[in-house]
């Protein structure tokens, strides 16, 4: 369970996503003169992956930012293998009441065979996916969590990249998000199924009054976390659990300058942290939430390598110009086996 720190993360946010694409294109015409690319509050490269939940196929559908009104959309089967993928060019034109309608523009085959009938489904069913987006975002600026209704139930989440959508109501649902670095990154171009967690540590946990070895820190005034004698913290400001792998848990304090960010919002920070986590995001276990002025988010990510699950908490609290972060980490087997010992750690109620 390898720490991934904010240092890392702000390396990760300043690398540059080049990408590249040779094809055919079917569908070419002008946009219309009053329309408008659409483009999506993430970086090129953010992408979100939702699986076929009706139980008819084993089919994934993901969505990956390439820049500009560029969408590339790929569609994985399961059960046989196939795939396509397409690129799209988006466009906006003016609707009712202010809002902007989808005007959908050409099309370009990057791989497989477009004419099946199952991609002739699901090429318009994302077309419905983000013009329910566009059709929710007036009436819900500043919502962490929202649904909007019309023919079926969309729930959005504000952390997920892109259209921030969780679920379509019926059929598809998110499994994954994240952000890729070139156009061969497997984690997007080569997603073939949610990774399967290994065993792990399991125990009881039981708080226990009374300080942790903190190797000469005190806790400041007003504590990010609550670390009981469980936990011993090394010279390199870590502290852990280590009673079975060297590392059950871990915990570290950070500090970082808003400006450092480019003066970005506690949520926008937030969400950033969570999609770039430096593993594969399991996307039903992400909750991000406020805790008075603090923002926190619990979720879990998954190391494909080593076949482990971590659920990690982070609590930013912005203080004088600058973020104070608590990063918790913690092997899922050991997390779900003590929930409420670990809430006490964080202050935070940590299960619902």
């Amino acid at each position: 369970m390898r720490v991934f720190s904010t240092r890392h993360f702000l390396v990760l946010c300043c690398a540059l996503c080049v990408f590249s694409a040779a094809a055919d294109e079917l569908d070419e015409r002008p946009p219309l003169p009053e329309s408008e690319g659409l483009s999506f509050p993430d970086a090129p490269g953010s992408y979100v992956i939702y699986r076929d939940v009706t139980g008819k196929d084993e089919r994934y559908v993901g969505l990956c930012y390439l820049g500009g009104n560029e969408l590339a959309i790929r569609m994985y089967n399961q059960a046989d293998g196939s795939e396509v993928v397409v690129v799209e060019t988006l466009y906006t034109i003016p609707a009712e009441n202010g809002r902007r309608e989808l005007d959908p523009g050409s099309i370009t085959i990057i791989r497989g065979d477009i004419n099946g009938s199952a991609v002739r489904d699901l090429v318009p069913r994302t077309w419905q996916w983000i013009q329910s987006w566009l059709s929710s975002r007036p009436s819900a600026p500043d919502a962490l969590e929202w649904t909007y209704e019309e023919e079926s139930v969309y729930s959005f989440e504000y952390w997920i990249p892109l259209i921030q959508l969780r679920s379509d109501g019926s059929a598809y649902r998110l499994v994954t998000a994240g952000r890729i670095q070139s156009v061969t990154d497997a984690s997007f171009f080569a997603f073939t199924g949610e990774g399967v967690a290994e065993g792990g540590p399991v125990y009881d946990l039981v708080y226990t009054p009374g300080a942790a070895e903190m190797t000469g820190k005190a806790l400041p005034s007003r504590p990010l976390w609550f670390p009981d004698s469980h936990w011993v913290t090394a010279s390199d400001g870590i502290s852990r659990i280590t009673r079975v792998t060297g590392q059950d848990a871990f915990a570290v304090e950070e500090s970082v300058s808003s400006g450092d960010i480019g003066g970005l919002d506690s949520l926008t920070f937030m969400k950033l942290l969570v999609v770039h986590s430096g593993y594969e995001l399991v996307a039903d276990r992400v909750r991000v939430f406020r805790e008075g002025d603090d923002v926190c988010a619990l979720f879990c990510v998954h190391d494909r390598e080593s076949a482990t699950r971590t659920v990690q908490f982070k609590r930013l609290r912005q203080e004088a110009g600058r973020f104070r972060i608590l990063s918790l980490g913690v092997a899922q087997s050991l997390f779900d086996r003590n929930p409420q010992y670990f809430s006490t750690v964080a202050g935070v109620q940590l299960f619902r």
